[in-house]
Parts: structure tokens; sequence; C-alpha cells
């Protein structure tokens, strides 16, 4: 109930603040265009190929891109053990700002709280630099209790290896269409 009502709060006041008791954060800078990025977080099939950090797998997903929309991720661990993480979309800003919550589901359902790992909101905004793209990851917990088990579950590491993955997508999607070009020539 106090995670609903400060979503609740939060569209309200239209201001969303770190708050270093309940939240994560990350930030990096991508060698990726936005569009690049932004097709990386909304296309199901992209994001199956790096979100997960690599022993781990997202075997399923779904996305409805649209606020009150759909998103499941169905992943499998490296033991074959099985999840399904489920949420919808509250803010979808193309190429800017993506917003989710595992809260909620879709058309902002309430979800049965005793079948989520964790209470989270995630806040996803792309800025473009001189050297691509920086991407800053705002995780919101409802407590501290959730915000501390998060971080000890590898909240950077995973983040940080799943963008490294994304990268590396990009890069090889590259090395290959230059292979073709240089072999039209």
């Amino acid at each position: 109930l106090h995670c609903r009502a400060s979503i609740i709060r939060i569209f309200k006041m239209q201001i969303i603040g770190f708050d270093h008791h309940f939240d994560l954060g990350l930030q990096r800078t991508l060698p990726l265009s936005k569009e690049q990025v932004w097709a990386a977080l909304t296309n199901p099939d992209m994001l199956k190929q790096w979100f997960y950090p690599k022993p781990w797998q997202v075997i399923n997903c779904i996305m409805d891109i649209r606020p009150a929309g759909e998103f499941s991720l169905h992943v499998q661990s490296p033991t074959g053990h099985e999840d399904v993480l489920q949420g919808c979309f509250l803010e979808v800003l193309k190429e800017e700002k993506l917003v989710w919550t595992r809260v909620l589901s879709s058309g902002y359902r309430p979800t049965d709280q005793s079948e989520q790992q964790l209470d989270v909101t995630v806040i996803i905004h792309l800025n473009t630099v001189d050297t691509g793209t920086q991407i800053s990851v705002h995780t919101m917990h409802g407590s501290m209790k959730e915000q501390q088990e998060h971080a000890q579950l590898g909240f950077d590491e995973r983040w940080s290896s799943a963008l490294d993955q994304l990268t590396a997508l990009y890069q090889q999607h590259e090395a290959k269409h230059q292979s073709v070009a240089t072999q039209d020539l």
C-alpha cells in the first residue's frame, strides 16, 4: 500500500527526487545513439538479447509500450530456474524517458504482492552527449529493506553487465554490417 500511495503522490507532484534510503541509481554513457538505446529498451526481440546479464537469459518478453501497457519478462537462470517479472508502463516519452513499475499490472491493476520479488518503479532517462547517449536508471523501492536487498542482489553489477551486453550487441551488428559492405566491394 505504501508503494502504491508513493506512485500516486509522484504523479501528482510531477517531481521525482532521489532518496538514498529507498532508491538505487546508475548512470552510464553508451557509445550509441538515443534511437539505438530506445530501440533496445522497447523492442522485445532486442531486449531479450541484452537485458539480463549472461548466463541468465530472457526467454519471453511482452511489451505494450504505452502508459498502462503490460510488460512481462520470462527469465531463466543458468540452473534452469524460471521467473516471470511483470508490471506496467507508467510513462513513455519516445527516446527520452521510460517508466515502469512492478507494483501495478497492465491497465494500472494492482499486482498480487505475494508473487512479487521486489516492489520497484524504474525511471530511465536518455540524453544525447558528445560521445553517445547518457542513460540514467533510477529504481525506487517501497522500503529500505527492499532497497538493501536489491543492492545485495547486484543492482550495479547487473545493470552494468546488461549495458555492456547492449553495447557489444550493437558493435557486433556494426562489424557484421561492415564485413558485408566490404565483401560487396
